[in-house]
Formats: C-alpha cells, sequence, structure tokens
C-alpha cells in the first residue's frame, strides 16, 4: 500500500536513531526521541530513574537544534535538520520534527513524509489516521509520564 521508498543503502541497527543538525550529531532511541520531546514540552531537561535509557542513549532540547546549511525539508523545503533510522532519512525542519517526535504532525505533513518514505514506523496506524492523516496518539507530557509510570 505505501511501499518503503527513498531508502539509504546502508542501514542503522534496529532502535537506534541519530539527529543531526549544524552543531552535532545525536545518537539515541526511540524512548530517548520520546524523552527529547518531553524535554522540548517541559523546557527543561528530564531527570529520569536509573535504567530508564540505555546508557549510550543521548537526550537533547529538540527547540535547540540549528539546521544544517545544505538541508531542505522534504515537507517544507525550509533548512532542515537530518533524522535517520533504520534504512531511512528525513530532512525536516526543527519545527517539524518536534511535531514528529510527539506523533503531533499535521495531516498535510504526515502526507508529504508518508509520500517521500513511504510508511515507516513513527507514522504507522497507530499514530495517524492513514486516510485523513490526523494523528490519534499527540504526545503530552503528562500523559506520557502516566504511560512510563514516573507520575
Amino acid at each position: 500500500m505505501h511501499e518503503p521508498k527513498n531508502r539509504r543503502p546502508a542501514s542503522l541497527p534496529v532502535l537506534q536513531i541519530e539527529v543531526e543538525h549544524l552543531v552535532e550529531t545525536y545518537r539515541t532511541t526511540p524512548n530517548g526521541i520520546a524523552v527529547s520531546a518531553m524535554w522540548g514540552m517541559r523546557g527543561e531537561p528530564i531527570t529520569l530513574p536509573k535504567g530508564v535509557l540505555p546508557e549510550d542513549a543521548e537526550v537533547f532540547d529538540p527547540r535547540s537544534l540549528r539546521p544544517l546549511r545544505d538541508a531542505k525539508s522534504l515537507i517544507s523545503g525550509l533548512p532542515a535538520v537530518l533524522y535517520r533510522a533504520e534504512d531511512y532519512e528525513l530532512a525536516i525542519t526543527t519545527d517539524e520534527l518536534f511535531r514528529f517526535m510527539k506523533h503531533a504532525l499535521l495531516p498535510a505533513e504526515y502526507f508529504a513524509m508518508r509520500d517521500h518514505v513511504g510508511m515507516i514506523h513513527e507514522i504507522h496506524e497507530d499514530f495517524y489516521d492513514p486516510e485523513t492523516g490526523a494523528a490519534f496518539q499527540p504526545m503530552d507530557e503528562a500523559g506520557y509520564e502516566r504511560d512510563m509510570g514516573w507520575g
């Protein structure tokens, strides 16, 4: 239905994610992305119980990322950062990345991403309505902390 497209020949290990911006490349995990999204929502670093994330999973403030000089968003054409997972790479703006991290893409953003890369875990049917592009489970800080048993 939404076959993979625009894939890279080399693949990252399962559950490894990279976010490259002007200053550095962060290496993290899906849970590291969720905690980073919480940092962006809360506006301050998140203190986690020991062992929640692997020691090498970096957590970052997505609002502090700076676009790369030569990357343009596949959604808007504006200056972008790069999100890499498995065998795909997404050039998206920092605002688009923040919404992507929270499973809160706007419908037009969802369709642009799905048209570019095909179906990927982060935008599959548990998170977005494939017909309308509406987000089913946009992340909110209190809900995530409750679901993780932290709050």
